[in-house]
């Protein structure tokens, strides 16, 4: 299985984000939003192949530790690691 990075998922992007987890990748979707993030999770026919990271983008420090945590997950047992770090 691929991975894919998707920086904003949950708004614009939402529709590729859903694409890929349905084409056999598995997605770390980046977002600020909470709501947005359940919503698309809501959405999703495949949500072991989602994994939500809820950070705010603009704060470097934050964005450099979640995306090595990324960097260093087993994809073929996916967790959703981040949605309460908000």
């Amino acid at each position: 299985m691929m991975h894919a990075l998707v920086v904003g998922g949950t708004g614009m992007l939402s529709d590729v984000s859903l694409w890929l987890s349905n084409h056999d990748y598995h997605v770390s979707v980046i977002a600020q939003n909470k709501q947005k993030m359940e919503n698309l999770m809501a959405k999703s026919r495949n949500k072991s192949r989602l994994s939500p990271v809820l950070v705010d983008y603009h704060e470097d420090e934050k964005l450099k530790e979640k995306l090595l945590e990324i960097s260093k997950k087993p994809w073929e047992n996916p967790v959703s690691c981040c949605l309460d770090s908000l």
